[in-house]
């Protein structure tokens, strides 16, 4: 939203970028930036999504297409299927590191994934 009109400046519809009712939301996300590139990243259900800042579209070169599925980072007893893995809260940016805690699954994960493509 612009502070000065209320207008909306963009509009972000994971269900348009995975298939089903979304899943949860995370709390709260999270800003990186470097430069001009200037980054959101939020979680819906399973996926972790890094936007562009200014237009609210996916990074296509970040991940799987601008998303990440958490539950492909964690592996059950030699098991290649993802687990049901989501994100209650934003993790914390460190310098080109998204430190975020995943829960589902065996209990609680720490993960570090790069801001950057």
């Amino acid at each position: 939203m612009y502070a000065a009109t209320g207008e909306r400046r963009w509009n972000f519809a994971a269900t348009a970028e995975h298939q089903g009712r979304g899943g949860s939301r995370q709390r709260g996300l999270a800003y990186w930036a470097s430069g001009d590139d200037r980054r959101i990243y939020t979680a819906v259900g399973n996926y972790l999504y890094a936007l562009n800042a200014h237009t609210g579209h996916p990074f296509r070169n970040f991940a799987q297409k601008g998303s990440v599925n958490l539950g492909t980072t964690v592996k059950l007893d030699g098991s290649t299927a993802p687990v049901n893995a989501s994100m209650d809260s934003s993790g914390v940016m460190y310098k080109d590191l998204y430190i975020v805690s995943v829960t589902g699954g065996p209990g609680t994960i720490l993960c570090a994934l790069p801001a950057t493509d």
